[in-house]
């Protein structure tokens, strides 16, 4: 039996008074691999992650993670059920250090009687085991103890992809995360989506640097003005006229 889509959006739309970010989307995402969502600013790239992860309510349409609608769902019942995102703008907490970023993330415990705490002490090592995991996958380790906020911006992208890591999601959403990144931390960057991808996790990507996109998507979805006018793999989009028209532009 074929598993259905870690993602689906089906005839989504979304309006702000008279104005229509979203119009009529539909496009579906299989179980593993990375897929990027590009188009020009205010193509409604955001906005569309905003309704995956119940920031926005969708004016109309479906999006469902599997067989889950997430449609009338908050934003942390979207996330206790594996959809996790970053920002394009780096959201920290002030006074927590990169550990506390990622060990606060973790599912909490609740409801738990006295005769559970055994069980609990157990949960709670695991969850020490799975941050130090984390920490050693994204090379964040040698910076556990430090205040997040006052690491170099690189960094700081890495820490918030470690805190939606913490939740342990099958589906994550990153928002721009070569933004204002110099080349040798993009470069970095790229090796740290690989190592997520191979943990096989699914990844849906907004980004602005093609050759971000170009190098680590399977498949690209491009917007314009709210609407879907072309996906398929990055070889395809290179070469789609209206895509080029739209975006890309062409070389003199």
């Amino acid at each position: 039996m074929n598993q259905k889509p870690i993602l689906a959006l089906t005839s989504v739309s979304k309006n702000f008074g008279g104005v229509l970010a979203v119009h009529d989307l539909t496009f579906q995402i299989p179980r593993d691999g990375v897929y990027g969502l590009i188009g020009p600013n205010g193509a409604g790239k955001t906005t569309v992650f905003n309704l995956i992860t119940g920031v926005y309510p969708s004016s109309t349409g479906s999006i469902k993670t599997g067989c889950q609608e997430l449609t009338r769902m908050k934003p942390f019942q979207i996330t206790r059920i594996g959809v996790a995102r970053t920002f394009q703008t780096i959201r920290l907490f002030k006074s927590l250090t990169t550990l506390e970023h990622v060990r606060v993330a973790q599912r909490p415990y609740s409801g738990e009687k006295g005769s559970e705490a055994a069980g609990r002490r157990g949960r709670e090592r695991n969850f020490k085991k799975e941050a130090d995991e984390i920490l050693e996958l994204l090379g964040l380790g040698n910076v556990r103890s430090s205040q997040a906020i006052t690491l170099p911006y690189g960094t700081q992208r890495k820490v918030e992809i470690a805190r939606a890591l913490a939740i342990q999601p099958k589906l994550l959403l990153l928002d721009e995360p070569a933004a204002g990144l110099n080349t040798h931390e993009t470069a970095d960057l790229l090796k740290t989506l690989g190592k997520i991808r191979r943990l096989g996790i699914t990844l849906l990507i907004i980004e602005h640097d093609m050759r971000i996109i170009m190098e680590i998507c399977d498949h690209i979805f491009v917007l314009n003005f709210g609407q879907l006018i072309a996906e398929g793999s990055p070889d395809a989009i290179r070469h789609n006229d209206q895509v080029i028209g739209a975006y890309l532009g062409k070389e003199d």
